[in-house]
């Protein structure tokens, strides 16, 4: 993996090899015109990196079998997907800033960057490269997710490695949606359990990560 993607902290509009080349050259147009040219080559760098990443995590962190990683990375993108944070912990598109490792190492590692943006259409795009569904519930006080993958089927994987503020998102996104009170705000490969009470139960097992790592929308 490109570590000037990974871990760049400065301008991710214009690679900073372009800066040099045409900069020094007193060409900043140029600069910011192959920049524009290159914006989709960029675009599936992240995608890529999203995935490698998201597999290598899942690998470390989990209880999952190596041959369900692939699954595993995905029900990780679809949580980052969703965010954490914002009005009543749902995160959404008014989500907090905070990523979920080890995406907090992409790019900026803000959803609220200048960056955010790109790496957040990245993770969408990332998603249906992995799985074709991803169904949250709440079973026997475990959160799961169903993961439907072509030519491999459904796998059960538990989200043990899934961060409590995140968990909190899940659970309070869940019992919006059953309740019909929230929109889904996510990728179309995401679902959720229509049981509110099942969701209803995740609220309340959840309640001690309010102040716990969760975090306000808007907080850069």
């Amino acid at each position: 993996m490109d570590n000037s993607e990974q871990h760049h902290t400065g301008e991710d509009v214009i690679p900073p090899e372009l800066i040099e080349k045409f900069s020094k050259k007193g060409q900043p147009a140029a600069a910011r015109l192959a920049a524009r040219m290159m914006a989709d080559s960029r675009h599936k760098h992240r995608v890529t990196s999203i995935i490698v990443t998201a597999k290598g995590y899942v690998r470390k962190h989990s209880s999952t079998r190596r041959e369900d990683a692939y699954a595993a990375a995905a029900a990780l993108i679809a949580v980052e997907c969703l965010g954490e944070g914002g009005p009543f912990g749902a995160g959404g598109m008014r989500r907090s800033t905070v990523r979920h490792p080890p995406f907090d190492q992409l790019g900026n590692g803000r959803a609220l960057a200048h960056d955010g943006r790109a790496w957040s259409l990245a993770m969408f795009a990332a998603l249906p490269q992995v799985a074709e569904r991803v169904l949250f519930a709440y079973v026997n006080g475990e959160f799961i997710a169903t993961v439907t993958r072509p030519q491999e089927g459904e796998r059960v994987i538990h989200l043990d490695f899934i961060k409590p503020a995140h968990l909190r998102m899940l659970a309070c996104r869940g019992f919006g949606l059953a309740l019909d009170v929230l929109p889904l705000e996510g990728p179309d490969e995401i679902e959720f359990e229509n049981d509110p009470t099942m969701w209803a139960a995740a609220v309340e097992a959840t309640e001690e990560y309010v102040n716990e790592g969760t975090h306000e929308a808007g907080a850069a």
